[in-house]
């Protein structure tokens, strides 16, 4: 693979060439000369220390002195050769300007299901100072938990995920897997020299599950006059985290004791109310009809089975 390192400073690895005899033995004792190929914009490097020579070990392995990069950005090669062996191995390499950039790689889905897999991966693409992108540099992926729990972690587990650029300057980081908190939080890519870039992301609750109905129940009033509690719910996940958009039906009887919502400028027995943030929906105000008696407004959540209900009492007059 691509090594990478800023201009006027030192590749993180040096090179290391294998040598096998015919049989695919390794070969202990050979020489390997290692030379350095410019690039067209003058990209290369030099050796470190005394020449520029290596004799392979035990196992075959060569390495070179340590490689620092010259003052000129771009890819350029290096190669190992031996006595007795036309071919010559070759290492891609790539000088790139000191300061470097971060930024998102698009299209990125930063919404799941709690406790689902995300549908996209973060992404981060890294150009140097020039704007070309950068190969083989090494991405860290950082994931960190809002104060009110929600989070991800990468697929096996863990919260942190490193990636090597590829010839584009683009990391992806394994898939994520949203905890059971719904909520915003945030990730990071991260590169040395660049500041580090940072994602926004959500887990929205799963579907209702719980329906609780509110102080209304139980309360009564007289014919004719409306209810003093307004009627509402609260809708929870099975993880016990507010739904948000939801939409709740409120629904009082057809005939006999019932009453009706005031809708804008018409009345109705039928309410319906989308839930806010906190998983709240509250029924528009509610007027007993003329007949005494007690009633049950019936409440569900469209799309689910679930639901709940708010005994009323209508007190005659």
């Amino acid at each position: 693979t691509t090594e990478e390192a800023a201009v006027n400073t030192e590749y993180a690895q040096p090179l290391q060439a294998l040598v096998t005899d015919a049989n695919g033995a390794p070969v202990q004792g050979a020489t390997v000369s290692f030379a350095v190929v410019p690039g067209v914009t003058g990209a290369g490097a030099a050796f470190l220390g005394m020449g520029s020579t290596a004799v392979t070990n035990a196992d075959g392995v060569a390495t070179s002195p340590p490689l620092l990069a010259n003052g000129a950005p771009g890819r350029f090669s290096a190669t190992a050769s031996t006595s007795g062996v036309a071919g010559v191995a070759m290492f891609p390499l790539d000088n790139h300007a000191a300061a470097m950039t971060v930024s998102t790689v698009s299209p990125t889905d930063p919404v799941a299901t709690v406790d689902t897999t995300y549908r996209d991966r973060l992404q981060a693409r890294i150009v140097d100072a020039t704007g070309s992108p950068v190969e083989g540099a090494t991405v860290t992926f950082a994931i960190a938990a809002s104060a009110s729990g929600a989070g991800a972690t990468f697929v096996g587990g863990g919260t942190q995920a490193t990636a090597l650029t590829d010839e584009e300057g683009r990391a992806s980081s394994p898939a994520l897997v949203a905890n059971r908190v719904a909520g915003t939080f945030t990730a990071t890519a991260a590169a040395a020299g660049a500041e580090p870039l940072a994602f926004t992301l959500m887990n929205r609750a799963a579907i209702a599950s719980t329906v609780n109905a509110g102080a209304a129940s139980g309360s009564s009033t007289l014919a004719g006059t409306r209810f003093g509690i307004p009627l509402a719910v609260t809708v929870l996940d099975k993880d016990g985290n507010p739904v948000d958009g939801a939409v709740v039906v409120f629904r009082a009887p057809a005939k006999g004791v019932t009453g009706r919502f005031a809708i804008r400028r018409h009345t109705s027995r039928t309410a319906r109310v989308a839930t806010n943030a906190r998983g709240i929906a509250v029924a528009p105000p509610f007027t007993a009809g003329d007949a005494a008696g007690g009633f049950d407004v019936i409440v569900s959540v469209r799309g689910t089975e679930r639901g709940t209900a708010f005994a009323l009492v209508v007190l005659p007059r």
